[in-house]
């Protein structure tokens, strides 16, 4: 199975829980649970945090997106921004085609596959790649 398959198949099939533990995955995850559940299938080991998975990528603009980059998200206006500051990454999903991304959004949607257009430009952070997945993306 194919790493955009496997990260498709969780689509209605994960509740969606905020910290949820990564043990707990493929049944319950939050968003960086669910992409490091993904990339373990090919070994590719991702820290706990969005951040610190961003951290781990390349950063790559969108005439350049592939399937399998990341796409990171900002803090939403309604968190509190006087702990976390506003550039702080705080969302990760992965992209599966030029137009759209898969990712655990919340606890009434689960894991969902959306337009990348259809992102709040005041929510959208960065796109990124992880040199480790290179080998997995068509060129």
């Amino acid at each position: 199975m194919d790493l955009i398959t496997i990260s498709r198949s969780l689509i209605g099939n994960a509740t969606y829980v905020r910290g949820a533990n990564p043990a707990s995955a493929p049944g319950i995850v939050d968003c960086s649970t669910y992409t490091a559940w993904v990339c373990r299938h090919v070994d590719v080991p991702l820290p706990r945090y969005a951040r610190d998975q961003h951290a781990q990528c390349d950063t790559v603009i969108r005439a350049q997106l592939l399937p399998l980059d990341f796409i990171f998200f900002r803090v939403k206006d309604n968190e509190d921004l006087e702990r976390i500051p506003r550039n702080h990454v705080a969302h990760v999903g992965i992209v599966v085609s030029n137009t759209h991304f898969v990712h655990a959004a919340t606890p009434k949607l689960g894991v969902i596959e959306q337009l990348i257009d259809s992102i709040d430009p005041e929510r959208f952070h960065s796109f990124g790649r992880l040199p480790a997945l290179a080998a997995f993306q068509q060129i």
